[in-house]
């Protein structure tokens, strides 16, 4: 079930808001279909047409909170691969110039760096 939706995109190019939607489309479906189909449009609170037209062209993408949230956590695993590769940077700057390295400083960004990779 998708929960949340809000129905975004980019409007078609050849169609301006000026051109009346005068053509039909008519379609076979069985009860049950139509009514998951109502329940959807109705979730993402635009009509029946608007939700079908929506999910069948390229320009019109479906929003849903479940992708909002796997984008926000991709966008944290990144900001944390970044903070640890200028930690990084910072242990090679200083062997560098000669300096020591606090080996459990290492260690501790290592575990890090592990725990982000799936599987580990």
């Amino acid at each position: 079930m998708l929960i949340g939706m809000e129905i975004r995109g980019t409007h078609n190019q050849k169609h301006s808001h000026n051109t009346p939607r005068n053509k039909e489309i008519h379609i076979r479906v069985t009860e049950h279909q139509l009514s998951n189909i109502r329940r959807k449009a109705r979730e993402a609170g635009v009509s029946v047409s608007k939700y079908l037209i929506a999910r069948a062209l390229i320009e019109q993408t479906i929003h849903t909170e479940q992708e909002d949230a796997k984008n926000a956590t991709l966008q944290a695993i990144r900001a944390e691969i970044h903070r640890i590769g200028v930690n990084i940077n910072q242990i090679a700057h200083r062997v560098n110039m000669g300096g020591k390295v606090d080996i459990p400083t290492i260690e501790r960004l290592l575990e890090k760096a592990d725990s982000l990779i799936p599987g580990k």
